[in-house]
């Protein structure tokens, strides 16, 4: 079996990979520059506290790795407009010394690289978190094509589904209210959503990573991991009200912003076509499952 390295395994999709891929049977060795206070209890884990920016390390790292999954990086478009200098270290050098890395590796090692649907939807990018997505994107396309690597960009809808989730992210925040029978107000509602299970998104990473085992180098694609339902705010609201029980009222309170751009459905195609993937858990599901670990972990 395959040791797979993976970044940014300390983080909500990180850690879920771990845990799920560990138990599969693969060696995971997991990068990340924090420590969380639980460790992940598996003989076939182990954790390295490394930063990527600094990449001190990684050129050794690699030489006993098989292939890497990069999802090491700052993931949240108001984080990145409020420190771009970090959003551009993380997201587009860590990016950089990975890749640079793994050419130097003996092994052929594969990458696979989380991007964001943000290019599925608009073709270009449209804030800064968006950018250094695109960048990394043809960093690892051009180290593909020109160094002769196996790699493969998966760009992720809204992902859900998880007690370590973001507390400030939409799902959480709708959930937590709901569950406490608050208002539920709403500053927007003309953006459309596509919410998948981080179990779903478990499942397609370890899909990506069979695919890719069997590609001879050098091979480059891309391809999205979603659901293929979009959803509006009150929409989802109504849902987690519904399924939550929740006495919950939703409201509009539209505050003075910038417009955001109308999302359209993600095309979920060629996830079939390529790793024969389809998400599992509907967005009601996924809801009641989400719900029931908040309550079990009592989150405020």
């Amino acid at each position: 079996m395959q040791k797979i390295l993976i970044t940014g395994c300390s983080g909500f999709i990180g850690r879920h990979l771990a845990e799920k891929l560990a138990r599969t049977g693969y060696k995971i060795v997991g990068l990340d520059k924090n420590i969380p206070e639980k460790p992940i209890k598996n003989k076939r884990f182990r954790l390295i506290k490394e930063d990527i920016t600094a990449g001190k390390n990684l050129e050794k790292i690699m030489q006993a790795v098989d292939g890497i999954v990069h999802l090491a990086a700052i993931s949240r478009v108001s984080t990145c407009l409020n420190n771009p200098s970090s959003c551009l270290k993380i997201n587009i050098r860590g990016t950089a010394n990975v890749l640079e890395a793994a050419k130097k590796s003996k092994r052929n090692i594969w990458v696979i690289l989380a991007s964001t649907t943000e290019l599925c939807r608009h073709h270009a990018a449209t804030n800064l978190y968006a950018s250094t997505k695109l960048i990394s994107e043809l960093l690892t396309r051009k180290y593909a094509e020109d160094y002769g690597r196996r790699s493969l960009v998966i760009r992720l809808a809204t992902v859900f589904g998880s007690n370590r989730d973001i507390n400030e992210k939409v799902m959480p925040t709708l959930i937590r209210q709901a569950l406490k029978n608050k208002d539920i107000y709403l500053k927007d509602n003309s953006t459309l959503f596509d919410f998948i299970h981080v179990d779903d998104i478990t499942k397609g990473i370890e899909k990506a990573i069979k695919y890719l085992e069997k590609k001879k180098a050098p091979h480059y694609d891309n391809l999205t991991l979603s659901s293929g339902r979009s959803v509006d705010l009150k929409t989802l609201a109504k849902l987690i009200v519904k399924q939550t029980g929740s006495t919950s009222s939703i409201l509009m309170k539209p505050e003075p912003r910038v417009k955001l751009m109308k999302k359209t459905r993600l095309d979920t195609k060629k996830a079939k076509h390529l790793l024969n993937f389809k998400a599992g858990i509907g967005l009601e599901e996924g809801i009641r499952k989400t719900s029931k670990l908040y309550r079990k972990n009592k989150l405020k």
